[in-house]
C-alpha cells in the first residue's frame, strides 16, 4: 500500500499578509523565509494530524482489492473519491462504477466500501492492480481555527 500526492494544495491555510502581520514584520526582507514557514507549518500539522488542510489530491495504490468489504483511504478529512481504477485479469485498466462502492466521507479517515451485494473485481496479479484517487482538506476558507 503506497499513498502518492497528485495535486499539491493551490493556497495555504494563511496569507503571507496575515503571517507578516501576526509577526510584526512591515519590510519585504524576510518574505521568502515567512512564505517557507507557512508551508513547513502546513507540513507539519498535516502530518502530526494525519490530516490534509487545505485541499489536495491522493492516490492509494494497492497490489488487489482486500478481503474486507472496504478500504481505508489515509490522511484524514475526505472530501471524495476521484476514481477507483483496477487492472483486470487481462491487464487492462478498468474504471470501477461508482454504483459498485460507496464513499464514506463522515468518518476520519474516510472508506471506500462495496455497495450492498456488491464483490470487489477480480485484479490482474501484478503490483499496483488498485488506484483509488480521492481528495481531502478544506477550502482556504474552511481550515478551522483552532488548526
Amino acid at each position: 500500500m503506497t499513498t502518492s500526492l497528485i495535486t499539491a494544495p493551490t493556497a495555504e491555510p494563511i496569507t503571507l499578509i496575515e503571517a507578516k502581520a501576526h509577526l510584526r514584520l512591515e519590510h519585504t526582507a524576510d518574505d521568502t523565509t515567512v512564505t517557507a514557514c507557512i508551508l513547513a507549518a502546513r507540513q507539519y500539522v498535516e502530518k502530526v494530524c494525519s490530516r490534509g488542510l487545505v485541499t489536495q489530491t491522493w492516490e492509494l495504490t494497492l497490489a488487489k482489492f482486500p478481503v474486507v468489504d472496504e478500504v481505508k483511504l489515509p490522511k484524514g478529512n475526505l472530501a471524495s473519491v476521484t476514481s477507483v481504477k483496477y487492472l483486470d485479469a487481462n491487464g487492462a485498466q478498468q474504471v470501477l462504477a461508482t454504483v459498485e462502492y460507496e464513499v464514506d466521507d463522515t468518518n476520519v479517515p474516510g472508506f471506500v466500501r462495496l455497495a450492498d451485494g456488491k464483490s470487489w473485481p477480480g485484479t490482474r496479479d501484478r503490483w499496483n492492480a488498485v488506484v483509488i484517487r480521492y481528495v481531502i482538506g478544506w477550502s482556504v476558507a474552511a481550515v478551522p481555527a483552532p488548526v
